[in-house]
């Protein structure tokens, strides 16, 4: 496996972990040919990387399913990688092994939809890279170190990773910007792998935003932002992830290995662009203008879109499944667009929108059966859809002031608290209204998500039923 390697790299060597095929070389030289006592990360680092690269041969059929029982090789290391991953010393001990291991562990962790399991291995990977100074320049400044660029890029993956999170969960993330000077890796010369790097540098650039997003618009401090600082923050936020946009438009894909899997990739970055663009431009809800514009609204619909054009991509490959978008892009995405969608459809009083809506949930439908939080995520959306063709073909718009001119929609809180959406559907109109279309029960827990909303807060624990007393 490892000379097939050398003359065809796997896309998981093309990606953000690992670009090296003499790393894994070296990975497997301790286990097999150590001059040391083995440690269980340098066991679990190995088992981690196989397990990938086996998992990315049985995707697509690969010669070497022919000439190797890689079913039986992949359980074992998949068994070995679990186990060695629980070690303590994994955990207590920095090291290069170590963090990735821990890498490996939060792609498994999103792989089978389990994010808080996730950010406990995240929380350890960020704190190990720390203790390393892999955060910092003067790491990685002349000192002869052959796996100097592979730390690196194993850096800057956990930091896309922390950044994502921080505002998928809403909370601080681990690594803070002002803490690191640390140069991102340097894009291959190989015309074929190039692309894919700057691919990579893209998703840096587009986790800071993600980062900043939480910091300057939806942490309890921004939230106490004066409305023109808030503002303020919006139009930078919005200014940067559009000069990422445009760096990222400019990829050449001329000569890109697997080419397929590349406008794949190109596709899932849009959606990823337009939900944290909307959730950007949503936090103008905030200000005392307290609206829902035009740009928003049009984020909100092409990420919905996005979503629709993707999804085929994944279904139709022949190598991805309709498990790894629901894990890989449905799950990890805001659910902020939808709402957008959802409020525009009741305000506009647009079956359009709501006929948009429908889409979405029926490719919701697909992947329902995946994990416990696709269940829920499409219950939850399935109920919006519910009351929004309710309230469209009823001509009841009861979601505060809509300028159909201007495109925008004033929110107003009706209730006595002040909130839009009360969490008991039956202090205020929406709620009300929903319980004609959807139950009681169903009505406050959709409530209860556009309240955590309406304050500012991401909702995804609760929007992906996650258990945080039972985190395995």
């Amino acid at each position: 496996m490892l000379r097939g390697f050398q003359e065809q790299k796997p896309l998981f060597i093309s990606s953000y972990p690992i670009n090296d095929v003499t790393l894994i070389e070296r990975l497997c030289q301790k286990i097999y040919f150590p001059t040391r006592d083995v440690s269980a990360g340098d066991i679990a680092a190995m088992h981690g990387v196989f397990y990938w690269l086996i998992r990315e041969y049985l995707s697509t059929n690969d010669r070497f399913c022919k000439q190797f029982d890689l079913v039986t090789h992949f359980k074992n290391c998949k068994t070995s990688f679990e186990a060695q991953l629980r070690s303590h010393s994994v955990f207590a001990v920095p090291s290069f092994e170590n963090v990735i291991a821990l890498a490996m562990g939060i792609l498994k962790a999103q792989d089978e939809a389990n994010p808080l399991m996730g950010c406990h291995l995240l929380s350890t990977a960020t704190r190990h890279c720390q203790m390393l100074g892999y955060h910092r320049e003067s790491t990685y400044k002349n000192v002869k170190d052959e796996n100097s660029s592979n730390k690196r890029r194993l850096f800057w993956t956990i930091f896309v990773f922390d950044k994502a999170m921080s505002l998928l969960l809403g909370r601080a993330s681990y690594l803070q910007d002002f803490d690191m000077d640390v140069k991102t890796p340097a894009p291959s010369s190989n015309p074929a792998l190039r692309p894919w790097d700057e691919v990579f540098c893209s998703m840096i650039q587009l986790a800071e935003i993600q980062g900043s997003t939480y910091n300057k618009l939806y942490s309890p401090s921004a939230i106490k932002h004066s409305p023109s600082q808030r503002l303020d923050d919006i139009k930078c936020l919005k200014l940067a992830i559009e000069e990422c946009r445009q760096g990222r438009d400019k990829i050449d894909y001329s000569y890109v290995d697997q080419p397929e899997i590349a406008e794949l990739t190109r596709k899932t970055w849009d959606i990823l662009y337009y939900s944290v663009l909307t959730s950007i431009l949503r936090a103008n809800t905030s200000t005392e203008d307290g609206e829902i514009g035009p740009e928003c609204f049009r984020a909100a619909r092409m990420c919905l879109l996005s979503h629709l054009e993707c999804f085929p991509g994944y279904t139709d490959s022949g190598r991805f499944t309709v498990a790894d978008y629901a894990n890989w892009v449905q799950l990890y995405s805001s659910f902020t667009p939808f709402i957008v969608i959802f409020l525009h459809s009741i305000a506009a009083t647009s079956m359009e929108d709501v006929k948009l809506l429908e889409e979405v949930v029926r490719t919701l439908q697909k992947t329902r059966g995946v994990s416990k939080a696709s269940e829920r995520m499409y219950n939850i959306c399935a109920n919006f859809v519910s009351v929004s063709r309710g309230l469209v073909e009823a001509q009841n718009s009861c979601v505060g002031r809509y300028d159909g001119n201007r495109d925008a929609l004033e929110l107003l809180g009706d209730s006595q608290d002040g909130h839009l959406f009360p969490t008991d559907p039956q202090h205020d109109d929406l709620g009300l209204d929903m319980t004609r279309y959807i139950t009681y029960s169903e009505a406050q827990s959709m409530s209860a998500l556009l309240e955590g909303w309406d304050n500012g807060q991401p909702s995804a624990i609760d929007l992906l039923g996650m258990n945080l007393e039972n985190v395995q």
